[in-house]
């Protein structure tokens, strides 16, 4: 009996070698034929192994159910140079992806989810690298793509890396809207359809069971939907396909110099991504109602546009449950990250930095926000900083149920006239942080609108504008006054120990034309002791109120005790002009006969600390 040798092609769940199917790793010759034949040939799934070389792919791969694709290792771009050598690229897989082609796919023409594959170790780069100068947008080739994941569940992207392509990950859905004309039954489509069950049809919003109209063209470029009867004149209808990608998981992945790291639309659910490393985008994530996303540890740097950009579309019109955690987001052109229509949106632990200084020049600058979250329910922000935005810090606005922790530094950076937080129309927000607007030209600290139930607590250096519910400032702005003390203080004498103590009070008018203001508080001095009589017990310190538009607390005095140190808060001018107020004060000893403490004296040069501050003011409902 003759022995026969057994084969990869024989082992079911085997691993196969694309070498061995004719793939090259040169560089210049088409290895995706070879790579399709490879993973064919394992029609229950297997390791398809990629070594290392550079894998030319100008026709594109259709990866199966159960496929593991296994390179050799990862290329490591560099992204914080502009240097560009094949020689980082030994002892590593690498895919060059010729222009116009996708180079992963999954089952092609057929309505079966490729269900547990994965893609490791191995990078993905344009066939010719056009690497932009630093500082300057990505250039890369239009419609040429690493992994599409459409038809995908349960997908493993590990140790990956991308340069130089128009997407790196994505999935795409297509859709036609039609105004009915009466009556009208038939629709068209022109795009691939590949199994009748992938088309959604929806009329005025709801979508139509499948035995109400029929499909035709499946499979083809082009097609009809024809409904069993006909629609109201002026409702929309819409066509749509539903490619879904459900619970992928990425981790481990680095691109540079690209268009989107990850582009998805609408039939995208339950992904998630952690320990990602992305510069040089034009976006780094880029989602459109995805039903489902965790982010975990990324550092996404210098993005073109934004280095979020999430929001609800198609029929539903949101985007649900989507988590970002202990995150680095640094430089964008716009907005840096961008959430619209979201339901339960959480971010916690993130950073949002210099939003707006990519691409800026000296004379135009770019006044953008480093975190923007409009229309959604169900907000929370918490831990992290918002910190140098050219713009607004953030802009929290039309959303209901909001609870934002998050300090803001340094909104209106090399700009002037810019918000910390801005919070319009929002039902039932809570604020519990700190906004600081020292080293710019800021408008306000926070500005609220319209929002209705404003609660919480802010600390800040500046004047906060139009809001409701119950709000509380807490000034951080204290101020130590030396003053020198007199040598003789005669009986029933006073001396004046400091004329003109410049103070500036903040004041605001919100939009019922309600007028609120800062307030000056005195809250203690501090004076030598030792004097001749019984130490400074018994002195009078006075403080004039000149400014009687400011409802000042008129001659305020007090009797000293024999500490030499008194605290106490006494509010002294309140601002309610519902604008800025600068003017100045006068401090004042007086030795009262009353007191009995005859000539007063002191040490000469002896100093006294008066301490003063521009605090806290409740803001009060509307």
């Amino acid at each position: 009996m003759a022995l026969i040798k057994a084969t990869n092609r024989m082992i079911s769940g085997a691993s196969v070698n694309v070498l061995d199917f004719g793939a090259k790793g040169d560089g210049t010759t088409d290895d995706g034929p070879a790579i399709q034949l490879a993973i064919n040939s394992l029609p229950s799934g297997g390791t398809v192994v990629i070594p290392k070389g550079e894998f030319l792919i100008s026709t594109g791969v259709f990866i199966t159910k159960g496929i593991r694709m296994l390179g050799a290792g990862r290329a490591n771009f560099n992204g914080y140079t502009d240097s560009f050598s094949p020689t980082v690229f030994s002892g590593a897989t690498l895919i060059r992806v010729s222009n116009g082609v996708t180079a992963f796919s999954f089952n092609k023409g057929t309505n079966v989810t490729a269900f547990g594959c994965s893609i490791e170790e191995m990078s993905f780069a344009s066939a010719v690298i056009s690497q932009a100068a630093y500082g300057a947008p990505p250039v890369f080739p239009a419609n040429t793509h690493a992994i599409n994941l459409n038809f995908t569940a349960e997908l493993i992207l590990d140790r990956l890396d991308f340069m130089n392509l128009d997407k790196c990950i994505f999935n795409e859905s297509y859709e036609v809207y039609y105004t009915a004309t009466s009556g009208q039954t038939t629709y068209t489509y022109n795009w691939l359809l590949p199994d009748v069950s992938q088309m959604a049809v929806y009329v005025d919003g709801e979508v139509q069971a499948t035995n109400t109209y029929t499909v035709t063209g499946a499979g083809t470029g082009s097609g009809t939907v024809v409904l069993n009867s006909g629609v109201t004149a002026g409702l929309q209808v819409a066509l749509l396909t539903s490619r879904v990608a459900v619970k992928a998981f990425m981790q481990n992945l680095t691109a540079k110099d690209c268009n989107y790291f990850l582009k998805t639309e609408d039939a995208a659910a339950d992904f998630t991504i952690s320990d990602i490393s992305l510069i040089k985008m034009n976006y780094g994530i880029h989602t459109t109602s995805l039903d489902g996303l965790v982010l975990n540890n990324a550092v996404i740097y210098r993005s073109y546009i934004s280095a979020m950009y999430d929001v609800g579309g198609g029929i539903n019109q949101i985007s649900n449950f989507i988590n970002i955690s202990n995150s680095h987001f640094f430089e964008s052109g716009q907005t840096l990250c961008y959430f619209h229509s979201i339901s339960q949106l959480t971010i916690t632990g993130c950073d949002f930095v210099k939003a707006g200084l990519v691409l800026r020049t000296p004379s135009v600058q770019n006044p953008e926000t480093g975190l923007l979250i409009y229309n959604c329910e169900t907000v929370s922000v918490s831990g992290g900083m918002i910190e140098r935005c050219l713009g607004d810090g953030a802009q929290v606005y039309g959303n209901r149920f909001v609870d934002f922790a998050t300090n803001i530094v340094g909104s209106g950076y090399l700009t002037t006239n810019r918000i910390g937080l801005i919070a319009y129309d929002n039902q039932l927000i809570n604020v519990d942080c700190n906004i600081s607007c020292v080293g710019v030209t800021a408008a306000a600290a926070a500005s609220f609108g319209t929002s209705k139930a404003v609660s919480g607590v802010i600390t800040t250096d500046n004047i906060i504008t139009g809001r409701t519910g119950t709000l509380v400032q807490r000034g951080v702005t204290e101020y130590v006054q030396c003053l020198t003390f007199p040598s003789v203080i005669a009986q029933n004498g006073n001396v004046n120990l400091a004329v003109s103590i410049p103070y500036t009070l903040a004041g605001s008018t919100d939009s019922l034309g309600n007028t609120s203001g800062q307030q000056l508080i005195l809250y203690a001095v501090e004076f030598p002791t030792g004097g001749s009589g019984t130490g400074v017990e018994g002195l009078v310190l006075r403080i004039d109120s000149v400014d009687s538009s400011l409802n000042p607390i008129a001659n305020f005095s007090t009797v000293l005790d024999n500490t030499g140190f008194m605290n106490f808060r006494q509010i002294v001018f309140t601002n309610t002009t519902g604008a800025n107020f600068s003017n100045s004060f006068s401090v004042y000893l007086h030795n009262l006969t009353s007191a009995g403490l005859g000539n007063y004296s002191i040490a000469p040069g002896s100093i006294v600390k008066f301490k003063y501050k521009i605090v806290e003011y409740s803001i009060q409902t509307y």
